[in-house]
């Protein structure tokens, strides 16, 4: 008989780390929007396994990872482990029904080391105002 762990959904009032006396340097608004697109896309990598399941649509089995994303960014000042690691933890949550373990750990892993290294930091590092300069423009 196959042994199956079933996985309770991911808590999201989870702590944060405590303030820093040091101001955010963020445009938290902006970075967060766009981290919350980029939380999606991560997401939706994993369409052709049907994550979806019995949701209406690809865009609603997803809207969990945009919350995360958004509401981590808030809480931590665009934190992009801590941030990585709440979405690794929706993403076991929506592969478990694969019934795969080594597959789910493998591929969330791969997915939280993307979102933190690349998916996020580039968002996180963005200067917004010099993208929409001249300057910024010519370079695109």
């Amino acid at each position: 008989a196959a042994l199956f762990t079933v996985l309770a959904a991911p808590v999201y009032a989870q702590p944060v780390a405590p303030p820093t006396a040091t101001p955010c340097p963020h445009d938290l608004n902006k970075v967060c929007a766009q981290l919350e697109l980029e939380a999606e896309a991560a997401c939706k990598e994993y369409a052709s396994l049907n994550i979806q399941g019995n949701r209406p649509s690809l865009d609603v089995a997803c809207r969990p990872w945009r919350n995360i994303a958004n509401k981590s960014c808030f809480a931590t000042c665009a934190n992009c482990e801590d941030i990585a690691k709440r979405l690794r933890e929706q993403c076991r949550f929506d592969l478990q029904s694969l019934n795969n373990g080594a597959f789910t750990k493998s591929s969330c892993d791969v997915t939280k080391a993307d979102f933190e290294i690349y998916r996020c930091t580039s968002v996180a590092e963005l200067n917004f105002t010099l993208c929409a300069s001249q300057e910024g423009q010519q370079c695109m």
